[in-house]
């Protein structure tokens, strides 16, 4: 097995194009370091992840029509997974907004497109709470499907990050519990109780993309280490956060070894169903 990155935004012309005004939001609050607007040939994401060991990497879109703020279609996502079908696990992306014909267009992408999951869904650049009951038709239909969701969780630069907290998901999880739920990025700035629900909910996880890892607690990374060191997922989010930093940090947390081949390999396939 090799590794797999469970979170990743292609940064295509198409991408970029599509969700300029909130990429300009985001861009404020990011390190120059972050090539984020700078479009990308897919080729080029491919070459990253060959560089750095990466087998497989799902392709997350977003949906932000109801904001203002663009949106990738999902079309675009399918037909990248189609060009590199043995390394690239395209998701699709809804605007929670609009009911049932988000339904329609997670069943379309689905079945139709061939796309494998859910996400980013993300109460921040998305408006809107996670837990409302009105959402969970939708949530329904995903469990129904056997697909997963990824939640966007924790920082957003340019965005108030309230509705992004994990404990939303985590409302989520007890209502439906055969649904596989992703919260990205660890939940920072709230990775205790991120960590916490994916102890306590069996259909739970958490990916460490976009995050520094450096500043996770002690108590986090013991949990990583132990009572959830099967639910931690790798992530890189090439470009937000080059490649080689996100590995570098990985690589010197104090986690076993073994711990770190699970968190690699046998952890996201379990999430992704493979």
């Amino acid at each position: 097995m090799g590794t797999i990155s469970t979170h990743l935004h292609a940064s295509t012309k198409e991408f970029i194009e599509g969700i300029a005004k909130s990429l300009h939001k985001m861009s404020g609050g990011l390190r120059a370091e972050s090539h984020y607007l700078k479009p990308l040939q897919i080729e080029e994401v491919i070459a990253d992840m060959d560089a750095f060991g990466i087998e497989k990497s799902v392709l997350l879109p977003l949906d932000l029509r109801t904001t203002g703020d663009g949106y990738v279609p999902n079309d675009h996502i399918a037909a990248l997974a189609r060009k590199f079908p043995d390394r690239l696990i395209g998701f699709c992306c809804v605007d929670p907004h609009m009911g049932d014909e988000a339904i329609r267009e997670l069943e379309r992408s689905i079945k139709v497109l061939g796309l494998k999951g859910l996400g980013e869904m993300d109460g921040t650049k998305q408006n809107f709470i996670p837990s409302n009951a009105k959402y969970f038709p939708l949530y329904d239909r995903c469990q129904e499907l056997d697909i997963p969701i990824v939640f966007h969780t924790g920082n957003s630069p340019g965005y108030p990050i309230d509705q992004a907290n994990p404990a939303y998901i985590d409302r989520i999880a007890y209502n439906f519990p055969k649904l596989r739920l992703c919260l990205a990025h660890m939940g920072w700035p709230w990775a205790d109780v991120a960590a916490a629900i994916a102890w306590n909910k069996p259909n739970v996880y958490v990916d460490i993309n976009a995050l520094r890892l450096k500043y996770l607690s002690p108590a986090v990374v013991t949990m990583m280490n132990t009572v959830i060191q099967d639910k931690v997922l790798f992530a890189h989010d090439y470009p937000v956060f080059p490649t080689a930093k996100m590995m570098k940090e990985f690589e010197e947390l104090p986690l076993k070894p073994e711990v770190k081949k699970k968190i690699r390999e046998a952890n996201p396939r379990r999430f992704l169903g493979l």
